[in-house]
């Protein structure tokens, strides 16, 4: 089970980056993978 982080300023940028992502939506976060690089 994943252990549950208190404080955003601990995340690491992967972790935030995730969340960002996630909090867009299936479409926006769609769109926005489909103009990154591999």
């Amino acid at each position: 089970m994943a252990r549950l982080k208190d404080d955003y300023r601990s995340l690491t940028g992967p972790q935030k980056a995730g969340m960002f992502m996630l909090s867009l939506g299936p479409e926006q976060s769609g769109a926005l993978f489909e103009r990154m690089d591999d």
